[in-house]
């Protein structure tokens, strides 16, 4: 049994009930799963996308794409709505016309253009079987045989109009059952009696959602216009009909020949004999915002528009946690009802804790441990709503500090900035940042909290030896102009600080850094700066033509970047281009980057982008100052092995050198944070030969030695 996601298909044996994932990363060609078909003359599974390319997968394991329709340039859209298959080809319902794919030849065999005039007419819906095909269209139900020589002359297709029994209105549906067809017109069901159409089913109240087969039966899906309650309809050959309600949005429905009752739920997933079959992963492709710590991955599904305004996303946030997703939203969880566009994350040190920003409801407390959520807002807490928008309480920022002190940016407040301490009792520091909201706030290794505020600029706050001491608060705007913060460009989108303490800043026009940052809040201040770097030949600023949406540093203290146009991987000093993933090579979901998180235990990068989550797995985890005994993966390095062999549990940047067994060095190098990769080859690219070799690590100052060994077996 196949299933479309959002982003990803997944195969589920019915006998076993093992899963097989089925996306860019692995088999498929691209994201987006617009709609699935399988045809078992052939085994042939079809993916159509949401930009109408087309994949065609034989056997599970041979991948054909066919990008036709995706590259073809037409005036309008060319949306690809449904698919079926009879014989050995599938019918593609789009845009553009019937698209006839020939499943043994991996190609469009034919496409029928059958308006009224011979022109374009979009497709809703396709059905064949009994050697005839039918389509729902926007002019009506239109039918013709499979026999006939030139299905391409749209003269060949007949239109059902009021004299055939069809009603006036756009069929959405179309469906071949009980060896006739159905389609459905508004709320009524008509079926085909071989010349003209009857009405099947009518149910006042009702929406039909869609028409499905199996086996010979109809099943026609409903539910409540306002989504209380859902329904689906059995109907065998002779009318018979078998009605079962349930509180869901269902997809699919169907009975198999042993009896089990299948269905898809649009909000719920998979159900076995109303049993579910969650396999670990999001909910939605929905992700904005990423907090990673000890481990624990935590993803918001809020988003904003381009002002940052509210977009009433409830897809509410996902927990990665000993490798399974957690998704919690308004039906998993009903304290999330109203608690929409999560815009903000930030997870506490044991990462089971986490705090959550609404630009909508305020601020929300995630216990995993104690499987809590608890909701600050104006009616419970100092938190206030919004000037000019009083009902909305909005937090737009959050970050921890070293004492556990939760520090929210209460958005376009007369009193933006706002603190949780750990004892429960809250703390305002009213007259900064007045009426303002902040994209982004990071806590830097100093305490300094920084700020960056829309429409543009940066701030800079600290409130001293204490918190409620005020009179030793600085505050400072950073903007444009020498002394004055020296941004080239005041529109911020985020910040991050390096392990040499400097904050890198992204705007619409590259990266500036501010070296000096410990001495912003300073009388003299400091300034950022622009690195110009050589590109292709060229010299120019550091990303000077890209939009900069998000920033993360590796522990190896590389920059992660996150543009309009995907991610980069560059140096400490951000002079030297290490790595480039976009849409084109990679399983990148979306150029369209809005933030970047790095797992410092296992290296792992997640990229939060406009069409869903990604995630590659780096070369460099954390290291710590001592060295606790190096790790080698894997040991013994068997004859078929030809991937990297990771050295870990290294201090932070140690010094490596691999010697054989009559101590001739054959690689060394610098570990990226606490790990180090090797490819088992030699200076001159050979793999080396068989036998034992030994591992030596030291930091800078050559202490902290660590020694292991590697057996390579060819």
């Amino acid at each position: 049994m196949y299933v479309a996601g959002e982003q990803s298909v997944f195969a589920y044996n019915k006998a076993n009930g093992a899963i097989d994932f089925f996306d860019k990363a692995n088999v498929l060609s691209d994201v987006g799963v617009r709609c699935i078909d399988y045809n078992p003359n052939g085994k042939f599974l079809l993916i159509a996308y949401n930009n109408s390319n087309i994949d065609l997968l034989e056997n599970n394991t041979d991948l054909y794409n066919i990008p036709d329709i995706r590259n073809r340039v037409v005036t309008g859209t060319k949306t690809i709505n449904n698919i079926c298959h009879f014989g050995s080809r599938f019918y593609l319902a789009t845009d553009i016309g019937i698209v006839a794919i020939n499943q043994q030849k991996k190609e469009i065999a034919e496409t029928y253009v059958i308006g009224n005039s011979g022109g374009n007419v979009r497709i809703f819906d396709v059905a064949a079987g009994g050697n005839q095909i039918f389509a729902a269209t926007e002019e009506g139900v239109k039918s013709a045989s499979l026999s006939s020589p030139n299905l391409q002359n749209f003269a060949t297709w007949k239109t059902y109009n009021s004299a055939d029994g069809l009603p006036n209105g756009n069929p959405a549906h179309i469906v071949f059952a009980n060896n006739t067809f159905y389609t459905s017109i508004n709320d009524t069901v008509f079926k085909f009696d071989g010349t003209a159409w009857q009405k099947e089913l009518f149910q006042p109240g009702w929406k039909v959602l869609r028409l499905r087969s199996h086996s010979g039966k109809l099943y026609i899906l409903q539910n409540k216009p306002d989504n209380s309650l859902a329904a689906v309809l059995e109907i065998s050959a002779s009318g018979a009909a078998l009605k079962q309600e349930f509180g869901n949005r269902p997809i699919n429905y169907f009975t198999d020949n042993n009896g089990t009752i299948w269905y898809s739920d649009e909000w719920n997933g998979l159900f076995r004999n109303g049993e579910p079959i969650q396999p670990s992963g999001l909910y939605t492709k929905n992700a904005f915002a990423l907090s990673i710590k000890n481990d624990v991955v935590w993803v918001s599904g809020g988003g904003t528009d381009l002002s940052w305004g509210p977009t009433f996303n409830y897809s509410g946030f996902y927990v990665l946690q000993n490798n399974k997703w957690r998704n919690f939203n308004e039906y998993s969880s009903p304290k999330l009802n109203d608690f929409p566009d999560i815009v903000c994350i930030a997870a506490d040190e044991s990462g089971t804790k986490a705090y959550l920003g609404s630009n909508l409801a305020g601020m929300a407390i995630v216990d995993l441990e104690q499987n809590t959520i608890q909701q600050f807002d104006k009616f419970n807490s100092p938190l206030t709503g919004a000037l000019g928008d009083l009902q909305r309480t909005k937090a737009t920022a959050i970050a921890v500090d070293k004492n556990k002190n939760i520090w929210i940016q209460n958005a376009f407040s007369e009193a933006p900035i706002t603190v949780l301490k750990p004892d429960g009792t809250w703390k305002k520091f009213p007259g900064y940042m007045f009426g303002v909201l902040a994209k982004k706030l990071i806590i830097t290794s100093n305490g300094y909290k920084w700020f960056a505020l829309r429409p543009g600029v940066m701030a800079v706050f600290y409130e001293g030896a204490s918190l409620d001491n005020t009179s030793d608060d600085v505050y400072r705007i950073i903007g444009t102009g020498k002394g004055n913060g020296g941004l080239n460009n005041g529109n911020v989108y985020c910040m991050v600080e390096d392990k040499n303490g400097a904050v890198w800043v992204g705007t619409d026009e590259g990266i500036e850094i501010f070296f000096c940052a410990r001495s912003i809040l300073n009388q003299n201040g400091c300034d950022a700066q622009r690195v110009i770097v050589e590109r292709d030949g060229f010299n120019g600023f550091l990303f000077g033509t890209e939009v900069i949406r998000a920033l993360a540093v590796d522990p190896a203290n590389r920059k992660w970047v996150g543009t309009n146009n995907g991610v980069w991987l560059i140096s400490a000093d951000g002079k030297e281009e290490l790595l480039r993933f976009n849409t084109e090579n990679s399983p990148l979901p979306s150029n369209f980057i809005s933030d970047i998180a790095v797992n410092e235990k296992t290296g792992e990068v997640f990229f939060a982008t406009e069409g869903g989550l990604a995630s590659y797995l780096g070369d460099a985890i954390a290291g710590g100052e001592t060295c606790s005994g190096a790790f080698v993966y894997p040991n013994p390095v068997e004859p078929e092995y030809s991937g990297p062999i990771a050295v870990k549990n290294l201090v932070d940047d140690a010094y490596v050198k691999i010697t054989d067994a009559t101590g001739t060095l054959v690689h060394q190098g610098k570990a990226n944070g606490g790990q180090m990769i090797w490819d088992a080859k030699t200076y001159s690219g050979r793999r080396v030969a068989s036998g034992i070799y030994t591992v030596f690590s030291a930091n800078e100052m050559g202490k902290e030695r660590c020694v292991a060994k590697i057996a390579i077996v060819n």
